[in-house]
C-alpha cells in the first residue's frame, strides 16, 4: 500500500535527525571543552568577527538591533512560544514537544555558563552591561531551538515548493538575525553564538527522535 504525499512528509526521518543530533551535539561538546580548557584558542577567530562589525556599532544600527535581538529575548521567545502553542492547540504531542526543546535548551545552556564561566566582551558606550556569564548565547540557543521547531512544523504542513522553502528560509533568517545582533551589540562572541546555535540544534534533532504516541493524552485530537 503506498502511503499519500501528505502522510509520507510528515512520518519521522529517525536516521536524518539521529545524524544531525549526533553531529551538533559533538561540535558543541568539543567548543564546550575549548572553552573551558583553553578559551585562548577562539580569540583569533572571535577577533576577527569583532572587527567585521565594527562598521555596524553606530547609534542608528544599534536601535535596529536590539529590536532585532528582542526576538531572542526573555519576552520574544514567550511572546512566540506562546503563539505556536495556540496554533498546535489541537496536536498536545507537539506542544509537549515545544515545552521540552525549551525546557531542555535552557536547562543545559545554563549549565553550560556555568561550567565554563566566560566573560562577556566589553559593553558598548549606549548599552547596560550584563553580569551573567557569556558561553554558549542564550538568545541564539533559545532562538534555534524555537525557531528551529516553528520551521519544522510548518513546512509539514506546506503543501507547494513555495511554501516548504519559505517554512525554512524564513525561520532561517530569524534565528541568523537574532545571532548577528548579540555580536553586533557586543554582548557575544562570534563563538559564543555558534555553540549556542548548535546546541539549540542539537536539542531539535533530539525532541524530535521522540516517538510519538498512539493513543492517550498527547496523541494527536
Amino acid at each position: 500500500m503506498t502511503l499519500p504525499n501528505r502522510v509520507r512528509k510528515q512520518l519521522p526521518k529517525d536516521p536524518w535527525w539521529h545524524i544531525f543530533g549526533l553531529s551538533s551535539g559533538l561540535l558543541f561538546a568539543v567548543m564546550l571543552m575549548f572553552a573551558r580548557l583553553d578559551p585562548d584558542d577562539f580569540e583569533r577567530l572571535d577577533r576577527w568577527f569583532e572587527n567585521a562589525v565594527q562598521p555596524l556599532q553606530t547609534f542608528g544600527h544599534i536601535e535596529l538591533f536590539l529590536a532585532i535581538t528582542v526576538l531572542g529575548g526573555t519576552v520574544g521567545i514567550t511572546a512566540v512560544a506562546l503563539g505556536a502553542a495556540y496554533f498546535l492547540r489541537h496536536n498536545r504531542f507537539a506542544q509537549v514537544q515545544l515545552f521540552l526543546i525549551l525546557l531542555f535548551s535552557s536547562l543545559s545552556m545554563g549549565i553550560a555558563k556555568a561550567f565554563v564561566e566566560r566573560a562577556r566582551p566589553d559593553v558598548l558606550l549606549w548599552l547596560d552591561p550584563m553580569n551573567s556569564y557569556s558561553f554558549p548565547s542564550g538568545h541564539a540557543t533559545l532562538s534555534t531551538a524555537l525557531y528551529g521547531f516553528i520551521a519544522v512544523q510548518l513546512y509539514r504542513r506546506s503543501m507547494s515548493t513555495l511554501t516548504r522553502y519559505l517554512s525554512i528560509l524564513v525561520p532561517a533568517c530569524v534565528i541568523l538575525l537574532v545571532s548577528w545582533s548579540r555580536i553586533i551589540l557586543n554582548y557575544h562572541y562570534f563563538t559564543d553564538v555558534t555553540a549556542g546555535i548548535l546546541l539549540g540544534l542539537f536539542w531539535l534533532a533530539v525532541i524530535f527522535m521522540l516517538p510519538k504516541p498512539r493513543a492517550g493524552l498527547l496523541a494527536h485530537r
